[in-house]
């Protein structure tokens, strides 16, 4: 839970260091509307889950971060 906690003011750098992504990555599934479908990312040996990570935990980031 900690390090959600950090991570109060998310950044695309924040986020691309947490789940291994790039920012590019981020940037085009922000835009595509993935994480306000709450998509889940499967790759690299690991899933993402959007809906939980941000749209419930930081529902700022979702509507208004660029």
């Amino acid at each position: 839970m900690k390090k959600y906690q950090k991570l109060y003011n998310l950044k695309y750098s924040d986020l691309s260091k947490v789940w291994g992504l790039s920012e590019g990555t981020l940037r085009n599934w922000k835009s595509s509307g993935v994480f306000k479908q709450g998509r889940d990312y499967v790759g690299r040996g690991k899933t993402i889950r959007f809906a939980e990570d941000i749209a419930y935990r930081y529902p700022d980031f979702v509507e208004k971060s660029s």
